[in-house]
């Protein structure tokens, strides 16, 4: 009996592990990131780029009431 289809599932099962365990940190490492903007919002790293606020969305809730032409495409 071959031991080649143990050797390979027991690679599969290494390399599942190893990928939950990397998405695992991944994503403790960003819960812990999120949380410490909440918290803490005095700690974060500044930018040292200018901000610029985007330009406001059009509000479709303005429209509430009017009639607009339908449009056929």
């Amino acid at each position: 009996m071959s031991l080649v289809p143990f050797v390979l599932l027991t690679l599969l099962i290494v390399l599942r592990e190893y990928s939950f365990a990397t998405e695992r940190r991944e994503w403790t490492s960003e819960r812990r990131e999120l949380l410490n903007r909440i918290q803490r919002p005095e700690w974060l790293p500044v930018a040292s780029e200018g901000f610029e606020m985007p330009e406001p969305e059009p509000d479709e809730f303005n429209m509430i009431g009017t009639i607009s032409e339908a449009v056929d495409e």
